[in-house]
């Protein structure tokens, strides 16, 4: 008598093994989907916090700057111009420097909140841009210095900052930046001499 050939069990324990595999695969994409997904999420909050922290440093820094020296408000935040011959030397020098890193400020505000809306890098552009434009369109871009600044060097701000000042700094177009007396003990000298005369 023969014996009877046992079927093979080799294929039916190959299938369970080839399915175990595919389901552990299955799990591991997506338990790794759900943790990259976690981790692109706590990414995104530290980065516009970070954002957030960086714009908030800078503002205080312009805060303080006109905290420390208040009487250069006037020149920005009242939109009084410049007028050199009625103030000091260091005064007029002060707030043409003061203009200077005021639009340098005001451009790096833009552009950072511009490129992190085109980038999907944070949502503090799309909540922040809208205010921060319209507070510089009322206050520093009423200033005739600063305004004056840009039309001197308007290819020396970002496309952003560009937009907006062109509308906003328009009647100041064809403005000079006022011409600072010197301060230097010679120069002072000479007007009090021609004060004296």
């Amino acid at each position: 008598m023969r014996a009877r050939p046992r079927p093979a069990k080799a294929p039916q324990s190959y299938e369970g093994i080839k399915f175990l595999c595919t389901l552990l695969t299955t799990l591991t994409v997506i338990v790794g989907s759900i943790l990259a997904l976690s981790q692109a999420s706590n990414w995104a909050i530290a980065n516009e916090h970070d954002q957030y922290t960086k714009l908030s440093e800078k503002w205080l820094e312009l805060d303080k700057f006109f905290f420390a020296h208040h009487e250069l408000r006037k020149y920005f935040y009242e939109a009084r111009p410049v007028d050199a011959a009625a103030v000091s030397p260091e005064e007029c020098s002060r707030a043409i420097s003061a203009a200077y890193y005021t639009i340098d400020f005001m451009d790096y505000i833009l552009n950072a909140l511009y490129l992190t809306e085109k980038d999907h890098s944070s949502s503090l552009s799309k909540d922040q841009r809208t205010g921060w434009t319209s507070y510089f369109r009322q206050t520093f871009l009423t200033s005739p210095l600063i305004c004056t600044i840009f039309w001197k060097y308007p290819t020396a701000y970002s496309d952003t900052t560009r937009d907006l000042a062109v509308r906003s700094c328009a009647p100041f177009f064809d403005r000079e930046l006022p011409q600072c007396p010197s301060s230097s003990p010679t120069a002072k000298a000479r007007r009090v001499k021609a004060s004296e005369d």
